[in-house]
């Protein structure tokens, strides 16, 4: 169960979906992560991460060379999910 989701009176703290959006910063314009509780999996989140670069400085090359993947790991990492 997803403990951690709960408030202290034991009501969900995650419903039916929560959006976290971070600032942008050098190389990225915006982010945001949603999470809802998950249609195909009992007991489980599901996290959509959206992220836009700044194509000035940020290649196609870079974004598949790891640093998509990278802010995918990070975001999670600070949820403190494990994948």
């Amino acid at each position: 169960m997803f403990s951690q989701f709960l408030l202290s009176d034991g009501t969900p703290l995650i419903t039916s979906k929560s959006v976290c959006q971070q600032p942008a910063n050098e190389n990225r314009v915006l982010a945001s992560i949603t999470l809802d509780n998950s249609a195909v999996v009992t007991d489980a989140l599901f996290a959509r991460i959206h992220a836009v670069w700044d194509a000035a400085k940020v290649s196609v090359e870079d974004l598949a060379g790891g640093m998509a993947e990278g802010f995918i790991r990070t975001a999670l990492q600070g949820l403190d999910l494990q994948v």
